[in-house]
């Protein structure tokens, strides 16, 4: 199970509009999502368990965003998430004592 198969999955939430998922440090998956309502990983996680996805393939994380990047053509642009959240991990780093 790939993370285009995560992202139907979650896809499939009522609460989901678009979603996409990438690598973070240390292999771990972040869900990135534009969402209806308010969201936690937590919810995502127990709809995944209802669709019959291996906890293995669960999101770690949750960025939940108004809307995704894109490319100039119009596919979401994974790099620009990627970047995006590997910076937010390394300012998290700074900031601790």
């Amino acid at each position: 199970m790939g993370a285009g198969d995560i992202e139907d999955a979650l896809r499939m939430h009522p609460d989901v509009r678009d979603v996409a998922v990438v690598a973070g440090l240390d292999e771990t998956v972040h869900a990135v999502v534009v969402a209806k309502r308010s969201l936690l990983l937590a919810d995502l996680c127990a709809f995944l368990e209802q669709q019959g996805v291996p906890t293995s393939r669960w999101p770690d994380a949750l960025s939940v965003v108004k809307a995704l990047p894109l490319t100039p053509m119009g596919k979401i642009n994974k790099q620009a998430l990627t970047a995006r959240i590997l910076g937010r991990v390394r300012e998290q780093v700074k900031e601790q004592p």
